[in-house]
């Protein structure tokens, strides 16, 4: 897992409302209408986003891939899409925790 991004390990592609990708395949967040709680974790993981010296934690990594992502596989969309944020969030927790990882270096 070492080196892979949240949303490698997830399986995750970026929210075509809430991210863009560039001609080069780069994808960047939009960081308008985030509400309190996603600003406040996407606060925490500036330095980590900004230049990797940092780490994002679990909660804050959750966070910011339920807002900014969404499952690549069609079939899990359908259950996501019912999912309230909240339960999206322990969802994704859930997933990263089975994996023994805690903190990341990269979301995208």
């Amino acid at each position: 897992m070492e080196g892979k991004s949240v949303f490698e390990i997830l399986d995750f592609v970026g929210h075509p409302l809430r991210t863009k990708t560039n001609l080069n395949g780069e994808v960047s967040l939009i960081l308008e209408g985030m509400n309190d709680h996603v600003r406040a974790s996407y606060c925490n993981a500036c330095p980590v986003l900004q230049d990797g010296d940092h780490q994002i934690l679990i909660h804050d990594a959750a966070v910011l891939a339920a807002y900014f992502g969404l499952p690549k596989d069609q079939s899990k969309m359908f259950s996501w899409e019912k999912m309230e944020f909240n339960e999206r969030v322990v969802e994704i927790m859930n997933t990263l925790s089975a994996n023994h990882t805690t903190s990341f270096t990269k979301l995208l």
